[in-house]
C-alpha cells in the first residue's frame, strides 16, 4: 500500500506504484466498487463522498466520480514538481483541492461543480514537501 483515504462510505488504496482500488462500505462490509490502474505512477491520493482524486508522478491529477467510477478530467499542475500530497475539502461553500508539493509549494485551485478548476494559486510554504491532512474542530 502506497497511500489511502477514506470517507464513511469508500476507502481508496494505491496498491504498487499504478494501480488504485476502491471500496465501499455496504452494511458494514467493503465491497470493491473500482480499480484502475494509471500510465504513470501515483504520487498521492484524496477521496471525499463524492469524487476521488490521484496525483500522478508526470506532474498531473486525475479527478473521478465516485458515483459512477468514471474519470472526469485530468490535469497538468503546470509544474516541475509532482504532489506529494493532496486533499479535497471545503472551506465555507466552495469546495478546494490542495496539493501540497516536494518543493514546499502549495497549489491550490477552486472546484466549481464536479470538475471544473477555477482560480488556481500558488504558495511558496518551505523547502520540503508538503503533507496535508484534513482536520474538524468543535465550534465554541
Amino acid at each position: 500500500i502506497l497511500d489511502a483515504s477514506s470517507t464513511m462510505n469508500h476507502v481508496a488504496v494505491a496498491l504498487n506504484s499504478r494501480n488504485v482500488v476502491v471500496l465501499q462500505n455496504l452494511k458494514g462490509k467493503l465491497h470493491s466498487k473500482f480499480t484502475t490502474t494509471f500510465a504513470d505512477e501515483v504520487s498521492c491520493l484524496d477521496c471525499s463522498d463524492d469524487l476521488l482524486v490521484v496525483g500522478l508522478w508526470n506532474v498531473s491529477f486525475a479527478l473521478y466520480s465516485m458515483a459512477d467510477s468514471s474519470e472526469i478530467e485530468t490535469v497538468s499542475l503546470g509544474e516541475e514538481v509532482m504532489a506529494r500530497s493532496i486533499l479535497l475539502t471545503q472551506f465555507e461553500d466552495s469546495k478546494f483541492l490542495l496539493c501540497g508539493l516536494g518543493d514546499g509549494s502549495l497549489v491550490s485551485y477552486r472546484l466549481d461543480g464536479r470538475s471544473a478548476f477555477h482560480d488556481r494559486k500558488k504558495l511558496i510554504i518551505g523547502t520540503k514537501p508538503i503533507s496535508l491532512r484534513s482536520f474538524r474542530y468543535a465550534n465554541p
